[in-house]
């Protein structure tokens, strides 16, 4: 560390920097470049890799979350994919062929797709091209955690792909259905997401609620991000 020994400045000068402490002028050298080891730079690599997989998924279902550009949303997928593809020791109880943190990876920190929607949902992938989220008989009032005067339960529903290798989105598709909030029994219903099988994709399928409530006597769409639930409720890897 030096000193300044005339008029006192602050900033840099190529690699010398000029800083002011209690009043007195100092100066010191910029750093060298730091050489990352070998295992720093694979761990970078591997994040990397992560990264592009968590903006193929935020970007093929960008219309289903809440905040598609919120950073706390794109941090939680970058962990989650990064943990996924990078943790060989991953001893999570899920359903077999789910995997493992992508799968009920929430993207609104705020509220819990598992929290609003009180049945499972479970998605069927047994034949070949068509994953079928199937949804249980239920009466909606029940099955739904809902705001104070609530008319329809939006549900969105959407399917996207990304490849190994590459880590690139791929296609996606994206279904909607609207359910009454009634205390009425609605029969068991079923929808069809349409993708292209083939080896070395990764395959999510994602649901997102919204709601409709009564305000004052209108009809109002909630966009408070504690009623706007968002989560992965399967994801797979094809062989």
């Amino acid at each position: 560390m030096g000193k300044q020994r005339k008029n006192l400045i602050s900033g840099n000068d190529g690699r010398v920097i000029y800083y002011i402490v209690n009043g007195e002028g100092r100066t010191r050298s910029m750093p060298k470049e730091v050489r990352r080891s070998k295992a720093t730079q694979k761990s970078a690599g591997h994040f990397a890799k992560a990264v592009r997989l968590s903006a193929a998924i935020r970007g093929g279902l960008a219309s289903l979350l809440p905040e598609s550009k919120g950073r706390d949303m794109i941090n939680r997928v970058n962990n989650a994919c990064n943990q996924w593809m990078h943790d060989p020791n991953a001893d999570l109880s899920i359903p077999e062929g789910e995997l493992p943190y992508l799968y009920q990876l929430q993207f609104n920190a705020k509220t819990a797709l598992t929290a609003r929607c009180k049945f499972p949902l479970v998605v069927d992938w047994t034949t070949p091209g068509v994953a079928t989220l199937v949804l249980p008989q239920m009466k909606p009032v029940q099955h739904f955690s809902a705001p104070a005067g609530t008319t329809t339960v939006h549900m969105r529903v959407g399917i996207t792909g990304c490849t190994v290798k590459k880590w690139e989105e791929t296609e996606g598709y994206l279904a909607a259905l609207d359910i009454p909030y009634t205390n009425g029994l609605i029969p068991v219903q079923s929808i069809q997401l349409p993708y292209t099988p083939g080896p070395g994709h990764i395959w999510l399928v994602a649901v997102a609620l919204t709601y409709t409530v009564m305000i004052k006597g209108r009809q109002r769409r909630l966009k408070q991000q504690r009623w706007m639930p968002a989560g992965v409720v399967s994801a797979r890897l094809t062989g």
